[in-house]
């Protein structure tokens, strides 16, 4: 099959119908200089939109053809279009090799350990899983959160305005926060594991249009079934899921893991591969203790195969359970369940939200530092505003969609500043709405989500500003955290303090913000943040520095993008969750190391109990954004996460393994699950070295 590149393609090309295959017929066949007659076949390899001159907006697309004189002919034609002048870019095409897993689960080195531990079900947690699973290595998965259907139901019931669940919601459960995003898939696109992300996704139901679009997209509503899929893969392949379950304590011995401790914060009914919550008495609590534990402690090939539905708790599963007013189940309130693991190798891939977890491991003596992140609103605006500004008159064409945009500028630095801070807009979701996307109490935290379709009225972005060290307060690795939690507890108070209900989020117009007046609605945008707004002055809940950057950076950006500074369009905070504020330090073998002292008086040979955590719902989740300056991005080869002996004989085997959004690694959905495939691939690769 012959690859033709960089190939104009009429809009009309983007439509469905034989009109449509004949212009691209016709295209392929005028660069290759033959009769259409000679192409036998066209496949659809890439393509984008190219909107650089408003007058002449096209596709631009890469296609894969095969010739009536096979493959003699295609080496031919490109032979032929090197000597012309003006000629198409052509090549023999290579076709896609399926990922390959290295089968390890009856070698005596993952004989002789415990099953890995997969710690959050984002992304990162997900494909991680899913490549431990195939190796063979049985992997447990826990999950903080719940399983996507009662996760779905949980979110509907806070958008509705019950109550806020602290241990399920946008940020946490299956799927991650990632789920309640656009579903873009285009961070860190360049990475060798992308093309196996995105086969990957295909495979768990995803459209395969992904495959070809520049800008691959999947979107909420599609994301709920493929999570789902994936987590059924994984069991299939012999992995266990535990939801309603948080990972609480680490315990290391002479620097190398050696058990984790997870706590279920209800008492539930596990199934292998899924948790129901149920009442339970103290009797049948302290038996079914007792028996998680026995199981837990079993080596590895002693215990029963994991796709049969064994019932650790036998007696609770008889009884029934009363329901809540969202359609989940609802638990007693009993003390949490307990269950001490043997785990010499666990990955950490909880997200960023996940502020308990972090402090269980700087407190366990890990390795983590700052790191800088970003912070800021969300802008609304019409989504015909956005098209016309991209598209000028094509905007209407039905091949198009909804217009994107990025935006970003470096300002001049600030009175007291030695440099100027970065603005830019990030996860842009066409035609989406602004989500509900708090995980603590009295805080109020927005991101952006679309459907697949993205035909809503509004296009919403991140409108965000970079923070780093200097802005934190203290030299704590988690200070950065506590600049987010200030920030989302200070939207919570003013739009009470506007008259707002809970957990409404403070807004205001472009131009009321820019005069500093609290106005009032806009008469253009009709704000699609489900719990509803209150107008107020974002001066009040912002950073100082964080508003006099968006007070500079916006008319800069509206010259940019004709619009963009609408003083109808709508602010609203706070985005406090777009990358992660902490690194936790890890070497090439993708181990995290040990700091020279734990701080906070723990010791190494000490396991840290529940009552030394600080009890704040967070979760395993990975979200949909990034600011790709200050994220560390994949090897540029698969290769490079394999190791000589020797070489990794030189860094410790702590056998703890941060990975995605959360320790500091990815920013996005793509970007953290390649993140999940190199960690999964390393830990195997430390064991086949073993």
């Amino acid at each position: 099959m012959l690859e033709i590149s960089n190939l104009a393609l009429p809009l009309d090309a983007g439509l469905e119908g034989k009109q449509a295959d004949k212009l691209v017929r016709r295209a392929a066949a005028r660069a290759l200089n033959i009769p259409p007659n000679d192409i036998t076949e066209i496949r659809l390899l890439k393509r984008s939109v190219d909107a650089r001159k408003k007058h002449d907006v096209h596709f631009v697309a890469t296609l894969g053809v095969e010739l009536a004189g096979g493959a003699q002919a295609e080496a031919a034609a490109i032979e032929a279009a090197a000597l012309r002048k003006g000629a198409a870019n052509m090549k023999a095409h290579r076709p896609y090799e399926p990922l390959q897993v290295p089968q390890i689960g009856d070698s005596p080195q993952a004989q002789n350990e415990p099953r890995p531990i997969v710690v959050g079900t984002g992304p990162a947690g997900l494909f991680c899983a899913l490549y431990l699973a195939r190796a063979g290595l049985r992997p447990l998965v826990v999950e903080r959160g719940a399983a996507v259907d009662e996760r779905m139901a949980a979110v509907d019931a806070f958008n509705a305005g019950e109550p806020l669940d602290p241990h399920t919601n946008i940020q946490y459960g299956e799927g991650g926060a990632g789920t309640f995003s656009d579903g873009k898939l285009t961070t860190n696109i360049k990475s060798p594991w992308a093309q196996h992300v995105l086969h990957l996704f295909v495979e768990a139901g995803a459209p395969e249009e992904i495959l070809w679009q520049a800008k691959p997209h999947i979107g909420t509503d599609l994301l709920v079934d493929i999570v789902r899929n994936i987590r059924k893969q994984i069991e299939q392949a012999g992995g266990e899921v535990r939801f309603n379950t948080q990972l609480t304590a680490l315990h290391f011995e002479n620097g190398r893991l050696t058990q984790a401790e997870i706590t279920r914060p209800q008492p539930t009914q596990t199934l292998r591969g899924r948790s129901t919550n149920c009442p339970e008495s103290a009797q049948t609590e302290g038996r079914q203790t007792e028996a998680v534990q026995a199981e837990a402690l079993q080596p590895a090939s002693a215990k029963p195969e994991i796709g049969q539905a064994e019932i650790l708790q036998s007696e609770t599963a008889q009884l029934e359970t009363p329901q809540s007013g969202v359609g989940r189940p609802e638990a007693a309130k009993t003390e949490p369940v307990a269950e001490l693991i043997p785990a010499s190798r666990v990955v950490l891939a909880c997200g960023h939200s996940a502020r308990d977890t972090f402090e269980l491991v700087r407190d366990a003596g890990v390795h983590m530092e700052q790191k800088p992140f970003s912070v800021g609103v969300r802008i609304e605006h019409p989504q015909q505003l956005i098209n016309r500004s991209q598209y000028g008159k094509a905007a209407d064409h039905p091949a198009l969609g909804a217009a994107d945009y990025k935006l970003s500028m470096h300002l001049r630095p600030q009175k007291g500043e030695e440099q100027g801070r970065g603005v830019y807009t990030f996860c842009m979701c066409p035609g989406g709405e602004v989500v509900c996307a708090a995980s603590e109490p009295e805080g109020v935290v927005v991101n952006g989500m679309s459907r697949f379709a993205r035909d809503g009225q509004n296009a919403n972005s991140a409108l965000l500003v970079g923070v780093g060290p200097e802005d934190f307060d203290g030299e704590d690795p988690l200070a950065g955290i506590k600049l987010q939690r200030e920030m989302e507890q200070a939207a919570y108070r003013t739009a009470i303090a506007a008259g707002g209900e809970p957990y409404q989020a403070p807004a205001q117009t472009v131009g009321d913000f820019l005069a500093h007046r609290a106005g009032g609605p806009s008469k253009q945008v009709k704000p699609t943040y489900a719990r509803g707004v209150a107008w107020c002055d974002l001066h009040e809940c912002l950073p100082p520095f964080v508003a006099r950057a968006m007070e500079q950076a916006l008319p800069q950006l509206d010259r940019r993008l004709h619009g963009f500074v609408d003083p109808q369009a709508v602010l609203t905070g706070v985005e406090t969750r777009s990358s992660s504020p902490v690194r936790i330090v890890r070497g090439k073998n993708m181990q995290a190391q040990l700091a020279a002292a734990p701080v906070s008086g723990c010791v190494q040979d000490e396991v840290l109990s529940p009552a030394q955590l600080v009890p704040e719902p967070t979760s395993g989740g990975a979200q949909d954004q990034a600011q790709a300056k200050t994220q560390a991005a994949p090897e540029s080869s698969a290769a490079a996460n394999r190791q000589p002996a020797d070489v990794a004989a030189l860094e410790p085997e702590t056998g703890l393994y941060p990975c995605g959004e959360g320790a500091g690694y990815a920013g996005g959905i793509m970007s953290a699950a390649c993140d999940g495939l190199r960690v999964a691939s390393a830990l195997v690769e430390s064991l086949r070295l073993k």
